[in-house]
């Protein structure tokens, strides 16, 4: 991790509280940051189905957790797992967030088994991880909040409307 990484995310973690008007002793609201960023949260089986997801994780386990889209027009969406159990949800949408508000960008696409996913390299990764903790993931992953309830008010997207890349 680039030095003086950890300092960067602390005070990018306590501007985001300001702007969301969380006390600096307080963890924000995932469903909070989620509106703050414009982010989309969609289930992955609404996009790809779940016997899909189920064959990916037969093939590699924890291949696929969650990816964030910038799509055009300016959405954003973020993308998660259903398969995972709930609290593991709600820290990989944290940590996708964290890359939101890092600006990371896509870097590498890899294949598993046949599918294509796009990747950031290992810095940014260590980076989302740090700055998602410094957000608290406790609050995050707060067993009284399911994915479902997470999901902002609008619909998502049919799968037709994002350009995924095609399957090998």
């Amino acid at each position: 991790m680039r030095r003086g990484f950890k300092s960067e995310a602390e005070r990018l973690a306590d501007r985001v509280r300001t702007q969301l008007g969380v006390p600096s002793d307080a963890s924000p609201d995932i469903r909070q940051l989620v509106e703050h960023l414009c982010v989309e949260v969609v289930d992955a089986q609404e996009l790809v189905g779940m016997d899909s997801l189920r064959e990916l994780e037969a093939l590699q386990p924890g291949a696929f957790s969650a990816a964030t889209f910038h799509l055009p027009g300016g959405r954003t969406v973020a993308v998660y797992n259903p398969c995972n159990e709930p609290a593991r949800t709600k820290s990989d949408i944290a940590h996708e967030l964290a890359h939101v508000l890092l600006g990371h960008e896509v870097r590498e696409l890899q294949q598993i088994g046949g599918h294509t996913f796009f990747t950031c390299d290992p810095e940014q990764e260590g980076e989302a991880n740090s700055l998602a903790a410094c957000c608290s993931p406790v609050s995050f992953c707060s067993a009284t909040l399911t994915p479902e309830q997470m999901l902002p008010p609008w619909q998502p997207q049919p799968a037709s409307a994002f350009p995924w890349p095609a399957s090998a």
